[in-house]
Formats: C-alpha cells, structure tokens, sequence
C-alpha cells in the first residue's frame, strides 16, 4: 500500500517543519491538535487518496502512524513449488513466456492468463475482471509473484500480487 507509506512521509514532513517553525518548546502540534485532527485537514492530501485511506480504516493522523504491515514478504526465501501443497500461500520469481491473453466472457466479465516458468514449472496466473493487468505484464521479464497455489489442472495463481524483480531483495511490507 504504497498511498499510506507517501502520505506517513507527508504526514512527517508537516509535523518537522511545523516544530522547525514555531520552536522545539512548542510539542503542542505533536499532542494535542494531531489527536483531533482530521487527514483532509493535511494540506496536499488529495479526496481520491482520502477515499483510499478510510477504506484502510485510517481517518487521522494517529491511525496513519500506527498503522503497520501485516507481514512482510522475505524475497529471499522463495518458495519451492515441487513440495507446496494446494492452498499454500507461495512467493516465486518467475519469467512471462508469452504474450499475455485477456479473455471477455460477457461485456462485464473477463478473465487475464498469463504464463511463467518458475524452476523449469510452468506456472499460470490469472486475474478476474482486471483488463489493465495485461498491459503490466511485459512478455520475456521476472516478476516475484505472491498468491495462494492451485494445483487442480496445472499450476494457477489467482489474483497474485505482481513485483518486478529489480534485484533488489529489500522485504516487501504487506498491509490489509
């Protein structure tokens, strides 16, 4: 949740500068105002990122900061497919095969395929109702793909969460 992570920084960025302005004695903005303020009164926040936040359940500033990951994906510790068993949370970095395929059941209703090899596996991935997800999925590139394994006609992830493997292994935070 990368909107919380900007706006905790924002968030930051005000409560620094207003000690800067108005003097180290003055801990008044950290302790008494920030427990009644509101996040739409920060200036720069935005209505469709408000939106976003109280969605999370996060209304004021104090919720923003107290608000931590659930757990954090380890891109060092992938997982071994051969031995996961259905229903496995798993994470995998894998490479795209081929060109990503968006399939319309009805007008509202399609479905995004892709393929991955992982570890000489081919691995599926699939999203419900998501066509813009087909154009985040470059044909031949790694991405660290996080979901729960279906082994039932091959292997499926569906609705993953899609990184791009950018050699960096810093652990990824996972909210909600």
């Amino acid at each position: 949740m990368h909107t919380v992570c900007g706006v905790i920084i924002h968030f930051w960025r005000i409560i620094c500068t207003k000690i800067v302005d108005n003097s180290v004695d003055n801990f008044d903005f950290c302790t008494k105002k920030v427990d009644k303020m509101l996040l739409s009164d920060i200036k720069g926040i935005k209505t469709k990122r408000l939106e976003i936040l109280n969605n999370s359940g996060i209304y004021t500033p104090v919720d923003l900061i107290s608000f931590f990951p659930k757990r954090y994906l380890d891109l060092n510790k992938l997982s071994d497919l051969k031995t996961a068993k259905d229903g496995d949370d798993v994470l995998i970095l894998a490479r795209t095969e081929e060109d990503v395929k968006v399939n319309y059941i009805k007008k509202s209703m399609n479905i995004v395929k892709a393929k991955f090899v992982y570890d000489n596996l081919n691995v599926f991935i699939t999203y419900f109702n998501q066509p813009y997800m087909a154009k985040n999925i470059v044909k031949n590139k790694y991405y660290y793909i996080s979901g729960k394994l279906k082994r039932k006609g091959g292997l499926t992830i569906s609705n993953p969460t899609l990184y791009p493997f950018t050699g960096d292994t810093t652990p990824i935070p996972v909210y909600g």
